[in-house]
C-alpha cells in the first residue's frame, strides 16, 4: 500500500487481489480527512477497476512505491500486464498504462485518465520531475534480441483533468 497527504487529506492506495481470478483484482483508495489530526475522519473509499500489480516475468521487480506517485494535484499509478505467446509459454513483453487520479477536490478523488504507454520488454517505476511523471521502458534494439534500448516516458500532469503524454526520449 501507499500513503499520500494532500491539503489535510490522507490517501491510502491499496491493492485488492483476487487470487482465484486475477482479472478481477482491483485497486482501492481510502480517503481520510486529517485536517484535525486529533480526530481524523474516514471519508470514503474509491474503487478503481484495475490492479496495479503484475507478477509477470519482469513486472514483479517493482514495489508499490515505484508504481504509484503523487505529483501536484494528481496521484499517478502504473498498471502493467505481461504478454505471452499464443501457447502461454514464452514471455514476449509487457503492456502498461498510466492511470491518473485527480485530487484537486481532496474529499472526492476522481479517475480522470487512462493513458497507454508503449509496449516493451519491461517498464520502470515512476518518478516525479516537476509537474511531469517520468518512467522508462525497454525494447529489443536488434532483430536477434541480444541488445535492448531504453526509452524515457513522460506524462505532464500539471492539469490532472487533462494529462498530456509527451513523446518518449
Amino acid at each position: 500500500a501507499n500513503m499520500f497527504v494532500h491539503e489535510g487529506y490522507v490517501y491510502i492506495v491499496r491493492s485488492q487481489e483476487d487470487y482465484e481470478n486475477w482479472e478481477n483484482s482491483t485497486t482501492a483508495v481510502d480517503v481520510i480527512d486529517a485536517r484535525n489530526p486529533a480526530s481524523p475522519t474516514y471519508v470514503r473509499t474509491v474503487e478503481l477497476p484495475f490492479a496495479r500489480d503484475d507478477y509477470g516475468w519482469y513486472g514483479s521487480s517493482l514495489d508499490d512505491a515505484e508504481r504509484t506517485i503523487k505529483v501536484g494535484d494528481a496521484i499517478v499509478m502504473m498498471v502493467s500486464q505481461s504478454q505471452w505467446d499464443d501457447r502461454g509459454e514464452e514471455y514476449i513483453g509487457q503492456s502498461a498504462q498510466f492511470q491518473v487520479l485527480d485530487v484537486s477536490d481532496p474529499a472526492n478523488p476522481t479517475l480522470t485518465a487512462t493513458i497507454d504507454r508503449p509496449d516493451g520488454l519491461s517498464h520502470g517505476g515512476l518518478q516525479a520531475f516537476g509537474t511531469n511523471v517520468v518512467s522508462w521502458h525497454m525494447r529489443t534494439a536488434s532483430s536477434d534480441n541480444s541488445k535492448v534500448r531504453f526509452y524515457l516516458d513522460r506524462l505532464d500532469v500539471s492539469d490532472p483533468v487533462a494529462p498530456v503524454s509527451l513523446p518518449p526520449v
